[in-house]
């Protein structure tokens, strides 16, 4: 599993699942969470069974789609330092993609984004200054939808030249 440690209220409140049972439930159907369509398929559980999501379960939502992310690329663990998100992906992913193709990044991202390396381990730090918790997850999430996009390209790329 990856390790996700972030400043930021992910919970479900009482107010909103007052039932221990229920809630314990939910909980065991967030930590079992392995697609985004099956994140898709909770929010509307939760929404037809116990009303319109609060912003602290929106975001445990948001933390699972980051979950989901990190084990499709191989990210070890996402952690907030400061004003920085950090991205540490697994030692066998540092060959696997061109960094360098990073910079492809459309939009505010770019200047956000800065990669480097640890030992064997490539590392992406996204700064968040200036953005509330909520923001600075969906922005860690918009870089990973980038990078999801990059990695086709990427393979698709590889596959044409063993073509050739």
């Amino acid at each position: 599993h990856p390790e996700i440690n972030l400043t930021i209220d992910a919970f479900i409140p009482s107010d909103y699942i007052q039932d221990g049972k229920q809630k314990i439930e939910m909980y065991k159907k967030f930590a079992a969470v392995s697609s985004f369509e099956e994140i898709d398929e909770l929010t509307e559980e939760l929404e037809d069974r116990f009303g319109d999501i609060p912003q602290s379960v929106r975001n445990l939502l948001l933390v699972s789609k980051l979950r989901v992310h990190a084990r499709k690329h191989r990210i070890v663990e996402i952690s907030q330092k400061g004003d920085t998100i950090q991205l540490v992906f697994h030692e066998d992913q540092s060959t696997k993609v061109d960094w360098g193709d990073l910079y492809e990044i459309k939009g505010p991202l770019l200047r956000r984004i800065t990669p480097s390396r640890q030992g064997q381990q490539v590392v992406v730090g996204i700064k968040v200054k200036g953005l509330n918790h909520e923001e600075s997850i969906e922005l860690v999430e918009n870089f990973l939808m980038q990078f999801d996009e990059l990695k086709k390209k990427q393979e698709g790329e590889a596959v044409a030249d063993v073509a050739n």
